[in-house]
């Protein structure tokens, strides 16, 4: 496959999201140097220079000035909303301080562009049911969300200080498989609700609501979930907004569409032809009624928009439940 030669770093690449970025990436003609401490899905990105570290880190920090990357995407972040209401110290220090170490050194080696992993989180609860837009005032719940708010306007000071672009692309619920079958989710336990539910569907579990009371037309919590290769293709092209000479800023990436709990349990059946039993239960700290993104910026300035449906997220993550043994295995 040719290459434009274009090396750039990923901090994360290993992960769910980031793995599927970095095929993106690839099949671009750049080339991913992936920095990211998990270890257990190195599978994922074989054939990816990779380095098994902390991304803030000596070493890690030593491969920004011995590869010269134009463009930083950082992933790498802690990203459970509920675990970070009980230890927001982790999520300060991982988050926000060694975001910038890391930034600092982008700095240092004279990285022109950095891409970093917002999260819709930062809208926080609000009284209208219409899709957000960029241009609402953050109101983060959780430590979470505070975190990645906290990198943004970090951001925004370094880009006036330093001169480096910056895209924060805001996305929503990334969920689904890769198309083909290459990478999926392997977190175990699943924290995240599609895999959650296509576990319990598959094996004919309980599924526990995480509350049915809130303001919402069927009571459970709406959510905008946009699947991973739609992600990836919008980092791809915040990347080259900025390598083209575009502003520096907040982009939303998201479905545009919001689903409620119900409506997702809905759509699991129809795709898997399968019933489901549900429980109520207490809701989860930090969670908010309703998230669901305004689009019309990505697609605008990106040209930029989701192509994949709820029911291509199903049944992508059926087909990568379904054969990720086989695939990890074999890779």
């Amino acid at each position: 496959m040719s290459k434009n030669n274009k090396k750039i770093l990923v901090t994360g690449g290993s992960g769910y999201l980031g793995a599927q970025i970095c095929r993106v990436l690839y099949s671009s003609g750049y080339e991913p140097i992936i920095i990211d401490h998990d270890i257990k899905r190195n599978w994922a990105i074989k054939d990816f220079t990779f380095f098994n570290l902390d991304f803030a880190s000596t070493d890690a920090l030593k491969i920004i000035s011995e590869f010269k990357p134009d463009s930083v995407l950082h992933l790498a972040a802690f990203h459970l909303v509920e675990e970070s209401v009980l230890y927001p110290s982790e999520y300060y220090l991982n988050n926000v301080i060694k975001t910038q170490i890391l930034l600092d050194e982008c700095i240092k080696n004279g990285v022109k562009n950095f891409i970093f992993s917002g999260t819709g989180g930062v809208y926080g609860e609000r009284e209208t049911k219409e899709p957000f837009g960029e241009n609402l005032i953050p109101k983060p719940s959780n430590p979470y969300t505070n975190s990645k708010y906290m990198t943004e306007n970090m951001l925004a000071d370094y880009s006036v200080a330093y001169g480096i672009n910056y895209i924060s692309t805001r996305y929503f619920n990334a969920a689904g498989a890769n198309p083909e079958g290459h990478n999926g989710y392997t977190q175990e336990p699943p924290s995240h609700i599609v895999p959650i539910l296509m576990q319990k569907i598959l094996n004919q579990e309980k599924f526990i609501i995480n509350g049915n009371d809130y303001d919402t037309s069927d009571g459970t919590c709406i959510r905008d979930y946009c699947h991973i290769n739609d992600i990836a293709e919008g980092k791809l092209e915040a990347m080259k907004f900025l390598e083209n000479g575009g502003e520096s800023g907040i982009i939303n990436l998201g479905s545009g569409k919001g689903y409620s709990v119900m409506e997702l349990i809905n759509s699991a059946q129809e795709v898997t032809g399968r019933g489901l039993e549900v429980e109520i239960g207490p809701r989860r700290s930090g969670d908010v009624a309703y998230l669901c993104a305004d689009t019309s910026k990505a697609e605008k300035l990106l040209n930029w928009r989701p192509k994949l449906s709820i029911s291509d997220i199903f049944r992508h993550s059926q087909k990568w439940i379904e054969n990720k043994s086989s695939i990890i295995k074999n890779d």
